[in-house]
């Protein structure tokens, strides 16, 4: 599908083809129709992109800092790699549109396929030709009400919010300062609900729009402008003030007092300054307000993301509720719209519309952009890197679809462009959720000898024909039977394209050997694109069953959310592939013997990535501990920093600090000592609770120490605390008779004072890598059941959730 972005790195807006976004269960995937810029947001977001470094570090300081303790605590060169790689993403553009629902997910009610709806949301609500939408941000269209009008809901929201922040009724007098898109529509809403509106701005052309739909529209000329103001208000000044305008100056905010009538209420709706003087506020008492967005449930994953709805007896509007009442107003014909758009484009020109938003050549309110209509039912797949285009009679015969729209345009680039995006020949899944109601449909067994690769010209997302499942193998961690695909192929394919593991998981995978990365999914579809470009994957694609089915695809790596880890893991296991998954593997005890018995009826490798036991400083640690007899005591803490508020670690779903991050540390505990776990104590702390659930339980472990007991009498324990690495993250000491080892933050080793190894911080990462691509190619097997052995441990940890 073709989005909308703003490279983060600069450069003028992009339009890209990238893979079509998967639904999770809260949510709805939503073939777009229609949807409409809001110029001064994302002229606000465009302009930071396309700063320069320091401009972007004076306007967001909090992120200076966050990289200056990411460098006291990492090193220059780990941060600058992971800052070079933030700022070579991808920006989606947009939040207000509406559309036709090609999907619902199984958690989300009230809608169905085929229904055209208003959505919202910023990163969801994307210009881009389908969206997944939170299904509290998707409201059915009322039938006499035009896509085109609805694709103005949000936005148009985020104006009523703002007047019911104001307390506006009938009769009252409101002043609308700053008439933009948002200005105009908030002067409408405002006349619709019986107000009487004034509304100043220096814009000629904004001025005209606002007075024919009944606005006193008046010039910003100071004095002169107060005295109509008062005049308008019988003296008394105005009830509520809607500061709409957007500008980095206080001086609408200044403004506003004198237009005021005592005690009344201003209302900050847009994006400018407040350098303000008490005086003119504290004169006259005056309240000063601030509209969060769209209403009630903005910036709360436990409403937006989960779907759990606020009762309408608590909160009455919420931002899906406001969307309701714009919808209503719309169809009662007591909201217009229509007239407002001064400009349309379709999504291929939508360039050209942020370059007249950026040039403000051309006076302009509400830009739209328009989408293809569905894309035919018999629209070719597009090919992969250096395939031959597919063939007439391929194309005329594709594998059939639940609904046409679930296709995406068939148009490519050439094989010696950019990477091609490939689009599943059967309805994209979701990447599967911890919910029992998310787990994907059953799909054909893999067959018993794998096709060696499609033949020119046949579609790119082949699922093997049904055959035997793989037969057990006899001994759990042998050498793996041959991998799927062209002989000596290791094809790679890659779940999960975040920071990390665009920014360290996929340049270890390189310098490691692996030579051929097939295919690359991500949630939303953009940053698929971003890997796809950056490290030559042949394609990127839509949800994760086209990365396992692939018969190209002979390793599998898992980078998602922790809460889809063990599902996944399971799945490519039992499809025959290698499987490489980030930690922690599963977060309960029936989810890790899922995983165990998917891995020992395999004849595959499991790599969890436990990378600190490959680091040179464990590695010549355990050469020295080899030999020695003798129990072994072992301390290892960790200042792992705190976590802002709204970190997905305090989120329940995803298990939390101790099962996400403390298994690292168990890990590298039994690797060192060498021995079984046999015992596993905890006391967990920390005030952080959970989102996902309503009961307020604290998420296991913000602080934590766990003691190990193992087979061979030695100790271990780990302090883990969420202070400030300013010292290092992490020091582990290990004594024995006389013997004493130190590792300080994987930048060295002492043995008894003496220094064994020192240099660059290094966890691991690439050597991890290497033991893994020697063990799929028939070399040393990995210590799969030691790790497994280790998740079990730390689930025992977190109290066996």
């Amino acid at each position: 599908m073709k989005a909308v972005v703003q490279p983060l790195k600069g450069g003028p807006v992009e339009v890209l083809e990238v893979p079509q976004p998967v639904a999770e269960a809260t949510e709805v995937l939503v073939r777009t129709v229609a949807s409409v810029i809001s110029a001064g947001t994302e002229r606000a977001v465009t302009e930071l992109a396309q700063s320069s470094l320091l401009a972007k570090a004076r306007a967001r300081p909090d992120l200076v800092r966050q990289v200056l303790r990411k460098a006291r605590a990492e090193g220059i060169a780990a941060t600058a790699q992971s800052v070079r790689g933030r700022l070579g993403g991808n920006l989606p553009l947009g939040y207000s549109a509406a559309g036709e629902v090609v999907e619902v997910g199984s958690a989300v009610s009230g809608l169905r396929a085929g229904q055209m709806v208003a959505t919202g949301g910023a990163g969801k609500a994307s210009h881009a030709e389908f969206q997944a939408v939170p299904g509290l941000l998707c409201v059915p269209v009322p039938g006499k009400v035009p896509a085109r009008d609805a694709a103005f809901t949000t936005v148009a929201s985020i104006a009523l919010h703002g007047l019911r922040l104001a307390g506006a009724g009938p009769g009252s007098k409101v002043a609308v300062i700053g008439l933009g898109l948002v200005g105009q529509l908030a002067a409408r809403l405002a006349m619709a609900a019986g107000c009487d509106v004034a509304g100043i701005d220096p814009a000629e052309y904004a001025r005209i729009t606002a007075a024919g739909s009944g606005v006193l529209a008046l010039d910003e000329l100071g004095d002169a402008t107060t005295e109509q103001v008062l005049s308008w208000s019988r003296g008394r000044g105005a009830d509520a003030v809607l500061v709409c305008a957007a500008s980095h100056s206080s001086a609408p905010v200044t403004r506003a007092p004198a237009l005021c009538r005592d005690r009344a209420t201003i209302v900050i709706i847009g994006d400018v300054g407040l350098h303000l003087d008490r005086t003119p506020f504290y004169e006259r008492e005056i309240s000063l307000r601030f509209a969060r967005s769209y209403g009630p449930g903005r910036y709360d994953p436990s409403y937006e993301a989960w779907g759990v709805d606020y009762p309408a007896g608590q909160v009455r509007w919420t931002e899906g509720r406001n969307f309701e009442a714009v919808l209503d107003l719309l169809a009662a014909g007591r909201l217009k719209v229509a007239d407002l758009v001064t400009h349309c484009y379709d999504i291929d020109d939508a360039p050209t519309a942020y370059e007249l938003i950026e040039q403000r050549d051309d006076p302009y309110l509400a830009i739209q952009l328009t989408y293809p209509k569905k894309p035919a039912a018999d629209a070719p797949l597009l090919p992969r890197r250096g395939a031959s285009p597919p063939s007439s009679s391929s194309a005329a015969n594709p594998a059939p679809a639940a609904n046409p729209a679930d296709s995406p345009p068939a148009d490519g680039p050439s094989p010696s462009s950019a990477p091609a995006v490939a689009a599943p020949s059967v309805p994209a899944p979701r990447l599967p959720s911890s919910s029992p109601s998310a787990v994907p449909p059953p799909r054909p067994a893999p067959a018993a000898a794998p096709s060696p690769g499609p033949a020119p010209g046949a579609p790119t997302s082949h699922i093997p024909e049904p055959g035997p499942m793989p037969s057990p193998r006899p001994a759990p961690g042998g050498p793996p039977s041959p991998i799927p695909g062209p002989a000596g192929s290791l094809g790679v394919g890659w779940i999960g394209a975040g920071a990390f593991s665009t920014g360290t998981l996929i340049p270890a995978f390189r310098r490691a050997g692996f030579k051929r990365f097939v295919a690359v999914t991500s949630a939303s579809g953009i940053t698929a694109r971003r890997a796809a470009d950056r490290y030559h994957f042949d394609k990127a694609v839509s949800g994760a069953f086209p990365v396992i089915d692939d018969p190209d695809v002979g390793v599998v790596v898992i980078a998602t959310p922790h809460d889809t880890h063990a599902e996944l893991t399971t799945l490519a296991l039992k499809d025959g592939r290698h499987v490489w998954c980030e930690k922690p593997v599963a977060l309960s005890t029936d989810e890790l013997a899922e995983v165990e018995a998917a891995w020992e009826a395999s004849e595959r490798q499991l790599m969890i990535d436990f990378n600190r036991r490959w680091s040179p400083a464990v590695l010549t640690a355990r050469n020295v501990l080899a030999g020695i007899a003798s129990p072994k005591f072992l301390v290892y803490r960790v200042a792992a920093g705190p976590v802002p508020d709204g970190h997905w670690y305090t989120d329940r779903r995803q298990g939390g600090r101790v099962l996400g991050e403390v298994c690292h540390f168990v890990d590298t505990a039994q690797a060192l000592i060498g021995a079984d776990i046999e015992e596993t104590v905890s006391v967990l702390a920390g005030e952080g609770h959970g989102r996902g659930g309503g009961d307020g339980r604290p998420v296991p472990g913000n602080d934590a120490a766990v003691s190990l007991r193992f087979s061979d009498g030695s100790l271990a324990t780990i302090c883990y605390g969420s202070a400030l690495p300013k010292a290092g993250k992490e020091w582990i000491e290990v004594t024995s008779g006389s013997r004493r080892l130190v590792i300080d933050d994987f930048r060295s080793l002492k043995a008894d004072g003496k220094t064994l190894w020192r240099g660059r911080q290094d966890k691991g990462h690439r050597a991890c890598a290497a033991a893994f691509r020697q063990a799929v190619t028939g070399g040393k097997p990995l210590p799969t059941r030691a790790m497994l052995a280790t998740m079990h441990a730390t689930i025992q940890a977190a109290g066996g959730i």
